[in-house]
């Protein structure tokens, strides 16, 4: 019994001496101010825009929850006002319309009826539009350590634009999505097979930023934008589509320094473009993120079987009649298992 008693007490030393050694997170604490991270970039072309505020927790900077309850709107330069709807999403607001390009517009978020965060006005910048995207393929030969080759075809995509001359100076970011295809087979006879795309599947995408010095004569532009090994996402159309997106020069320096961020980080997953100090203010002095005027245009590519350099591959789920992957993939059978794919045609095919 008295032995019993002994290890029952060194067990609740133990545990008051653990629970000693860490600092309970409090989120009562009235001396606390969260850090709000606001994403808001706003084009000239889009007829719905979403500004997203989320916050830091206070025991981990790279936790993040979205932040609910705020008014954001947008004040013009003649003092017109924008305000933003909450969604069902939390921490994102949205706005339904078309932004006169000719006014200016700047950021305010107010939290139980004190402004908290503003930013400075913002114009709309001077556009800049992509002729074409060209795709072209190259084989690819790797070494590894243990002496063996690997070998692979991979498929690129460049951002074209030829024009006559350069009146001032242009800043650009180029914004990725990629979609394929996928026909099911048939698996059951009393289910007809469903058509499914998916976006932006195990797409490894990177900071695209493109300056355009001042020219007095023709200038031809031609910058690689997206890469992506030849598999089955071939095997049927795959598409990638540019968006082309102009910034002001402050703004394209704020990419500038999250590209040399992200590029060290090595993972989109360890960072989102709201992470570092931009043009917002906050009272409490704790806000990151950027707010950005964006003149925006797309251009897009579609390759179908056997366009990307000549070669064919196979569909994931093959080609009925011809070939058929056995054990079925259970994609094929039910394509919507597929991250990110839904049965709505992209606008664009």
């Amino acid at each position: 019994m008295i032995t019993s008693l002994k290890i029952l007490i060194i067990s609740l030393s133990v545990l008051l001496l653990i629970h000693s050694c860490f600092e309970p997170y409090d989120n009562k604490d009235e001396n606390f101010k969260p850090n709000l991270i606001v994403d808001a970039e706003i084009s000239d072309t889009d007829t719905s825009h979403i500004i997203k505020i989320s916050e830091a927790q206070k025991t981990d900077i790279q936790t993040f929850k979205g932040y609910s309850g705020a008014k954001v709107l947008l004040k013009s330069n003649e003092n017109d006002e924008l305000v933003f709807s909450e969604t069902t999403t939390v921490g994102h607001y949205k706005y339904i319309g078309v932004l006169n390009d000719a006014k200016g517009y700047a950021l305010e978020v107010q939290v139980n009826g004190k402004v908290v965060v503003t930013s400075p006005i913002q114009y709309f910048p001077e556009s800049f539009m992509v002729d074409s995207l060209r795709n072209y393929t190259e084989y690819v030969r790797t070494q590894k350590p243990n002496g063996s080759v690997f070998q692979e075809y991979i498929v690129n995509f460049n951002a074209e634009a030829r024009k006559p001359t350069i009146e001032k100076e242009v800043f650009v970011r180029f914004d990725i999505e990629t979609v394929f295809l996928v026909l099911e087979l048939i698996c059951s006879p009393f289910i007809s097979p469903k058509t499914c795309y998916v976006y932006n599947h195990r797409s490894n995408f990177e900071i695209n930023l493109l300056k355009v010095p001042v020219s007095t004569s023709e200038i031809n532009i031609s910058q690689k934008i997206f890469s992506k090994t030849l598999d089955y996402e071939f095997g049927g159309a795959f598409s990638v589509k540019a968006d082309v997106k102009s910034y002001n020069q402050e703004n394209f320096k704020y990419w500038q320094q999250y590209k040399s961020v992200f590029d060290q980080s090595g993972s989109v997953d360890d960072l989102i473009p709201a992470r570092i100090s931009g043009n917002l203010t906050s009272s409490s002095g704790n806000v990151l993120g950027l707010f950005s005027l964006v003149r925006k245009s797309s251009v897009f590519k579609i390759i179908r079987r056997g366009e990307a350099g000549g070669r064919s591959v196979e569909p994931y789920c093959g080609t009925p009649g011809f070939y058929e992957p056995w054990p079925r993939p259970s994609e094929c059978c039910e394509c919507l298992r597929f991250a990110n794919s839904t049965l709505t045609k992209p606008y664009y095919w």
